[in-house]
């Protein structure tokens, strides 16, 4: 997880709108939401998680929390990828077992003690897909559309939370929702072409 800046919060648009809103359906509420989703594969097993809050509480409880940690660390890294740190690999292959999980317990802390949990929701979804001798073909496409349904899975759970928690007021069939995805996400729209 790398938060480098801001996420663009729509905390003040949403605040002047929402007054307008009131019995004005063209108006629509505005719920400006942040998250951050890691993805990991270990065999046939496919996984993405995360954490989702309002923009605000992201950029002012979440952000420097997390970077405090980040930065803090006995050695230089740039993210925290859950599975790396817990194998020791990538950018966590000289760290010791014991730096590594003091490292996790501090991160996790900032999960359960720094933000408000009204405001910070975590989601996982798992798939379970055939493996066997396919070619190195078969092999990539599977795993494209283990992430793809991963990701898919996380954004409907996203949408149907959003719709749920984090709105000021009930969706309406006009409601329009913008997806942003980071680079990394887009390795993953091949499929989806």
């Amino acid at each position: 997880m790398n938060h480098d800046g801001p996420v663009v919060s729509l905390g003040a648009l949403a605040a002047a709108m929402l007054p307008a809103h009131v019995g004005r359906p063209e108006f629509p509420p505005v719920a400006a939401l942040a998250s951050y989703f890691d993805d990991s594969k270990n065999g046939r097993i496919y996984d993405v998680a995360g954490y989702v809050s309002h923009v605000e509480v992201w950029d002012s409880d979440f952000v420097p929390a997390w970077r405090r940690v980040i930065d803090g660390a006995p050695h230089r890294v740039s993210e925290f990828k859950a599975s790396d740190c817990r194998q020791g690999r990538g950018e966590f292959e000289n760290w010791t077992q014991g730096e590594r999980r003091q490292f996790t317990k501090d991160l996790v802390s900032v999960l359960v003690e720094t933000c408000p949990n009204e405001h910070l929701v975590g989601m996982a979804n798992v798939v379970l897909l055939p493996g066997g001798g396919q070619s190195k073909k078969a092999r990539k496409a599977i795993e494209d559309l283990g992430m793809l349904m991963c990701i898919t899975l996380a954004m409907h759970d996203l949408l149907d939370l959003a719709k749920k928690v984090f709105l000021a007021a009930p969706p309406s069939d006009a409601d329009e929702v913008q997806i942003v995805f980071d680079e990394q996400a887009c390795r993953w729209a091949g499929p989806m072409k």
